[in-house]
């Protein structure tokens, strides 16, 4: 049980970082949602990784090792978040946070399992 708790608080903090760049990208520099929740969700990953490797599974791989693998994971989450969003707001015409908090939701689990399957 603690495991999935410290992987939700880091996922908090991981995924509010990502909204915040989606949201600046946005707002202010203007680039599609797609892309902004592609680089935002870049960005939470890496705050993740660091959090997750040592707080959620205290893992003792060397990053050399668990790096390359959650950065592998996280890169397939943000296309396919990209992908959901854009979705959602071409064809479904929802807000582009709709879309994200949508997608958060349906990939939270499954980054969980890959990642402590197969990274850490």
């Amino acid at each position: 049980m603690r495991l999935w708790i410290n992987y939700f608080l880091v996922g908090l903090l991981a995924t509010s970082f990502h909204y915040l760049i989606l949201i600046l990208l946005v707002e202010v520099g203007h680039l599609k949602a797609e892309t902004s929740t592609f680089l935002g969700a870049l960005c939470g990953a890496f705050l993740a990784y660091i959090l997750n490797h040592r707080v959620t599974f205290t893992s003792t791989q060397k990053h050399r090792q668990s790096l390359p693998k959650f950065m592998l994971i996280a890169l397939f989450m943000a296309i396919v978040n990209g992908s959901l969003v854009g979705v959602s707001v071409t064809y479904l015409n929802w807000h582009y946070l709709q879309g994200q908090v949508v997608a958060t939701s349906l990939l939270f689990i499954l980054s969980f399992l890959l990642n402590k399957k197969w990274t850490f």
